[in-house]
């Protein structure tokens, strides 16, 4: 029968065989000493041991000693799955496509005991993040100091309502972008909250798009450190662009922002990104598919 390498909860090679599995033992020369996964458990104190070669993927030697205790083909199905998923993370595949593609296989038993969705997606942020080096703390605390200039030497942060403010928040756009932004008749906002691209003392990400000849050009961006703080941008840019008076905004489907724009603008016309609401139609039926 196939020996199958895995990893524990701690990251511990875990060798499953003929619907049991194993932890390590020990090693010595070109054996590797393996034991029942359950040997410890004060419960079951199972006994059951093989031996493999160096490299653990021929069994060579099977104890006497036989398991006090039945197989759990599901439980070993799910840590395939979670096994897998640790791999994917690594890699840049979209979430959803690397839950679907890990969990496309699996019985109908062993889906029904896997955990929520939420969790998995859990999962595979923190084994991204492990991949991740952390940015230096000195990097995030003096954003504004690197920040100030683009590479033409332009004024590039516009304003930062600084680290005392509870609702603190930054401004970052050149004065050609804003004049783009101030003759644009519409806009488009897209926000994110996502952990590899915000920085620790922020929650939200923006970008703000004017339509310039059929193409949407980035032309302001701003770090939000919490979703108050929408109502706070939109006067600051008014501050900046005191003639901006958009009539139509490009909605990514965030209802804070949204209303926000509602109150600043009153009468501005609201409509959906299509981009957006495809991505949203398609995370919805991931979750159906997930569940069935």
């Amino acid at each position: 029968m196939e020996v199958v390498l895995l990893n524990t909860s701690r990251d511990n090679p875990l060798l499953v065989y003929q619907g049991y599995s194993y932890i390590q033992d020990g090693s010595y020369k070109n054996k590797i000493y393996w034991k029942c996964e359950h040997s410890r458990n004060p419960a079951i104190k199972c006994h059951a041991r093989l031996h493999t070669d160096a490299v653990a993927s021929k069994v060579i030697f099977i104890s006497s000693q036989t398991h006090n205790h039945g197989r759990n083909a599901c439980k070993l199905e799910i840590r395939k799955v979670y096994d897998d998923l640790k791999q994917c993370a690594t890699t840049e595949q979209p979430m959803n496509d690397i839950i679907v593609r890990c969990t496309s296989k699996m019985s109908v038993e062993a889906r029904k005991k896997l955990t929520k969705l939420k969790h998995i997606k859990r999962l595979v942020h923190y084994h991204r993040k492990k991949q991740i080096k952390p940015i230096a703390k000195e990097t995030l605390s003096d954003a504004n100091l690197l920040l100030t200039k683009t590479l033409k030497n332009e004024s590039f942060l516009q304003y930062d309502s600084g680290e005392e403010s509870e609702n603190r928040f930054m401004i970052f756009s050149t004065e050609d972008n804003l004049h783009l932004l101030e003759d644009a008749l519409d806009f488009h906002m897209d926000s994110t909250s996502c952990q590899f691209i915000v920085p620790d003392s922020f929650s939200k990400f923006c970008i703000f798009y004017v339509n310039r000849n059929n193409e949407f050009i980035p032309a302001l961006y701003a770090l939000l450190k919490s979703e108050v703080s929408y109502d706070l941008l939109f006067g600051r840019i008014l501050m900046l662009i005191p003639n901006w008076n958009p009539l139509l905004f490009i909605s990514d489907f965030e209802i804070k922002p949204t209303n926000s724009v509602r109150r600043i603008f009153p009468g501005i016309s609201v409509i959906g990104s299509y981009v957006h609401y495809k991505r949203i139609i398609f995370q919805r039926l991931q979750v159906i598919i997930y569940h069935l």
